[in-house]
């Protein structure tokens, strides 16, 4: 990460009290300290963290004059730092105005920071607070920097610029399937926090499907390291069951709870890593390669394309998970010399079968049926 742009104003207000006036920036930070160096990146990573999970998505009307999305569709880049420091102070005026209508809303520091992970080009906000037990009585300097609480952010947002301008000039089908920024808030002041995403004009994105998928690709993807991997099988039969769970009950999934799932299967000899392995299970979903949301619905078309096999033609309709399939002779379904053999089929199902072959062999059974007075019947 490089940042390139970095400045910090105040915004005013105390939950249940009125709106006081924002304490403005005059100048960005200087880049060459190293003081401003090391806030930069504590804040790159303390973004989507477990305590503060990043829900992705877009903006919700780029025609909307003046608005965030319509400001930045208009600016391949900030040309300069005047140009900058002018759209800062823009946004916090739309955030003063919807903080002053939220009587639970806070304030704090407000960050803007401009950066490059790559080729990719990110432009971030963020809400942080000072630290406890600190104070700081006047305008933030550089030195102030080191008494701000980095441990979690309260509300933030980032957008993937390059992500935004590839979404502007795609064809409108695709558009649909993109995603190009995210923001959080701890779930406890999801109420709060609202007028911070409202101010930006942002709305959740990322359909049904791709939660879904990303969810079971993302999994199996962390579990491949060496230390997890003998565990992977085992995870995703568990995860499969969850996802099939709350698919049938109409419930959402959630994060928290698949990282419960996964916790599950660390093994007991890195038993002092669990807490960091949930914390980078947690990051590694939720982060922008697969962004995956706090809650979303569960799909289940896609249940089926990634954990079961169908097939149908005129004589069968077969729907079979994919993890009873085997080529071992010993497995529960065997593909052998040309047949499928199920080895160890359910009682209810061979009980059905036999019952199905007793009914068809009494309707072909060409003895005629006899009545109660021993009569054959017409």
């Amino acid at each position: 990460m490089q940042p390139t742009r970095i400045i910090i104003h105040e915004l005013k207000k105390e939950q249940h009290k009125d709106l006081q006036p924002s304490d403005y920036s005059q100048a960005l930070l200087d880049l060459k300290n190293p003081k401003v160096m090391t806030f930069s990146k504590g804040l790159y990573s303390a973004y989507g963290k477990k305590k503060s999970t990043t829900q992705y998505g877009v903006f919700q009307d780029l025609s909307l004059n003046n608005s965030v999305g319509e400001t930045l569709a208009g600016k391949q880049t900030f040309l300069n730092d005047a140009a900058f420091l002018s759209f800062t102070k823009a946004i916090m005026k739309k955030l003063e105005a919807e903080a002053k209508e939220e009587q639970l809303a806070s304030g704090g520091f407000i960050v803007f920071m401009e950066y490059t992970v790559g080729s990719d080009h990110f432009f971030m906000i963020a809400m942080v607070k000072k630290k406890t037990a600190t104070t700081i009585t006047q305008s933030l300097t550089v030195d102030d920097l080191e008494y701000i609480d980095l441990s979690k952010l309260h509300q933030a947002f980032r957008i993937n610029l390059t992500s935004f301008f590839s979404f502007l000039v795609a064809p409108v089908d695709e558009q649909s399937q993109m995603t190009y920024l995210s923001f959080i808030s701890p779930s406890s002041q999801l109420q709060a926090a609202g007028y911070f995403v409202k101010a930006l004009n942002c709305k959740k994105g990322n359909s049904s499907a791709k939660s879904t998928k990303n969810t079971i690709i993302a999994t199996k993807h962390f579990f491949d390291s060496d230390e997890l991997k003998t565990k992977k099988d085992d995870v995703v039969k568990k995860l499969e069951a969850y996802l099939n769970m709350c698919q049938k009950s109409g419930s959402n999934a959630s994060l928290s709870h698949i990282e419960s799932l996964a916790r599950q299967f660390f093994p007991a000899t890195c038993s002092e890593k669990h807490d960091e392995l949930s914390e980078e299970f947690t990051a590694f979903l939720n982060s922008e390669a697969y962004q995956v949301p706090p809650e979303f619905r569960v799909d289940k078309a896609t249940i089926r394309k990634y954990f079961y096999i169908s097939y149908s033609d005129e004589d069968v309709d077969l729907l079979i998970k994919k993890d009873m399939l085997s080529r071992d002779p010993h497995g529960a379904i065997v593909i052998k010399d040309g047949k499928l053999i199920f080895n160890r089929p359910s009682k209810s199902l061979l009980d059905k079968i036999e019952d199905t072959i007793k009914e068809m062999e009494q309707e072909n059974d060409p003895t005629p049926l006899l009545s109660l007075n021993g009569k054959p019947t017409n």
